[in-house]
């Protein structure tokens, strides 16, 4: 008897916590907005002052501030001062942070890194297709996100990148052969297996190291760079930039999903409204920022190579054949249906 008793008030006491907790994630469907005590909200944010991202980040900020009539208020770190983009998740996730606008490691399920698949896009519209609010990509990505306890806000598309070298690369457009340089890539399978099938050899040293070690001869350029960011970080150490659009540079934003549900309905609202439309328009100039800045380049004195989409669609053919079969296995048993899924939106 004693021990049935005992189970049962551990049993009460389960479900009260668990009514608690409920009932805290859900607290702002019960307070009026004249009750509601101000919050101010940590972003953290890996661009620099002068990116596009950054004043993007402002410009949803101010909106935020406004239409909340000052309830919720962003606190942006730009630079990467809160940390790097594998302890941000973390600190997303705990709590600690509010919201980050940031790369997803592949950490906790490498699907969240699909963004960045070789050739998923080559222009602004096949971007709006397969990466848009309405995308299979999208809503995969915001289910697993909150699967962590993460509410996904939405992509930052910017740029197309390529490889930027010191040295000329030999045959640049040639599936497989050497091209005679060492490029530093990021530590993701989406980056280093089709820059490998494509003939590049590859090191994956820190990102924060990239700009000496090409400075020292350690690598000779780095690949997974957009122009804007071969102009504002790397234009002292290179000279020659080619415009693979291997990859597109799609950035997160996204927020602890606890703390989101803590502020009121209408104010839940204006962040998804803020956000979304960073979206949206992140897509809609992509194009134009890339040339803008391909154009900067050029005026360097960088030497700026281009390929026309008739011209990449090998690589892309080939990445999506090869290079897809191989990153497949980093998606578990159903890869290649989530590949071939995500793929269908561009059809």
């Amino acid at each position: 008897m004693k021990r049935c008793i005992s189970i049962f008030m551990i049993m009460t006491l389960c479900l009260l916590s668990i009514g608690c907790d409920a009932q805290k994630s859900t607290l702002s469907t019960s307070v009026k907005a004249e009750d509601f005590k101000p919050v101010v909200l940590r972003y953290a944010n890996q661009h620099p002052l002068d990116h596009s991202a950054t004043k993007a980040a402002e410009k949803a900020a101010n909106f935020i501030k406004e239409k909340t009539e000052g309830r919720v208020t962003l606190d942006i770190y730009p630079s990467g001062q809160l940390g790097d983009y594998t302890q941000i998740y973390d600190e997303i996730m705990m709590g600690n942070i509010d919201i980050a606008h940031y790369d997803v490691p592949e950490t906790y399920d490498s699907r969240l890194a699909a963004s960045l698949l070789p050739y998923l896009a080559m222009d602004a519209s096949e971007l709006k297709k397969v990466m848009g609010p309405d995308s299979y990509l999208a809503k995969t990505v915001s289910e697993i996100h909150a699967s962590f306890g993460v509410k996904f806000l939405g992509y930052n598309c910017e740029g197309f990148a390529g490889v930027a070298t010191n040295k000329p690369v030999t045959n640049p457009l040639g599936i497989g052969t050497d091209k005679g340089v060492l490029v530093r890539v990021p530590p993701m399978d989406v980056h280093a297996i089709p820059t490998i099938d494509l003939g590049y050899r590859t090191s994956t040293i820190p990102y924060s190291d990239t700009f000496t070690s090409i400075q020292t001869g350690i690598v000779d350029g780095w690949q997974a760079g957009t122009p804007s960011l071969q102009y504002l970080y790397f234009r002292d150490v290179i000279k020659y930039y080619y415009h693979y659009k291997m990859d597109q540079e799609a950035t997160q934003i996204y927020m602890n999903l606890d703390k989101f549900n803590t502020l009121l309905p209408e104010d839940q609202k204006v962040l998804e409204e803020a956000f979304m439309e960073m979206w949206i328009n992140s897509m809609n100039n992509i194009d134009e920022e890339d040339a803008e800045y391909m154009k900067k380049l050029e005026d360097y004195g960088i030497e700026v190579i281009t390929f026309t989409k008739e011209e990449i669609q090998p690589l892309a053919d080939y990445c999506r054949d090869v290079s897809f079969k191989q990153l497949a296995k980093l998606y578990g048993e159903n890869g290649e249906e989530f590949l071939d899924n995500i793929l269908s939106d561009l059809k």
